[in-house]
């Protein structure tokens, strides 16, 4: 888990939002922004966490949704220390994803975590399904030789 930890690095290094990208947000999304801020002052971080699952629901842009979910990967991982949580939000990255190899091995390393093995094999292979064309098809072939040693 300190290995996961340790790449994404501190919370603080993290890019500020686009101001651009803060402009063009509908008033319920700037709402949700609004609350998940006051939230994350007052240390209601679970708060912070239920409002990133209403935002994903609200937004239909692939790359905006992908970037959300890396937030709330480390929110669980860093803040909440819920590994199942951040294993199940990192399982939707890599589905929306499937072609992001790091995310691919940080779900394998929560899976060790947690033992979820079984998850995290029907996660890859429907990300192996959606994946696009032949290049962007995840391989499992690493998954063989972890488990070999």
């Amino acid at each position: 888990m300190r290995s996961v930890r340790a790449r994404r690095g501190p919370a603080a290094a993290r890019q500020p939002e686009d101001r651009q990208a803060k402009e063009a947000l509908t008033p319920q999304e700037q709402a949700i922004d609004l609350l998940k801020k006051k939230y994350a002052t007052v240390g209601r971080q679970k708060d912070v966490a239920r409002l990133y699952h209403r935002e994903l629901e609200l937004l239909r842009e692939d790359r905006i949704r992908s970037k959300k979910l890396r937030e709330l990967v480390s929110l669980y991982l860093d803040t909440l220390e819920d590994a199942p949580a951040a294993f199940e939000t990192l399982a939707s990255l890599v589905l929306l994803d499937p072609a992001v190899n790091a995310h691919r091995v940080e779900l394998a390393e929560l899976a060790d975590h947690i033992n979820a093995h079984e998850r995290l094999s029907s996660v890859l292979v429907e990300a192996s399904e959606r994946a696009a064309d032949q290049r962007s098809r995840p391989s499992c072939f690493w998954m063989r030789r972890r488990s070999a040693s």
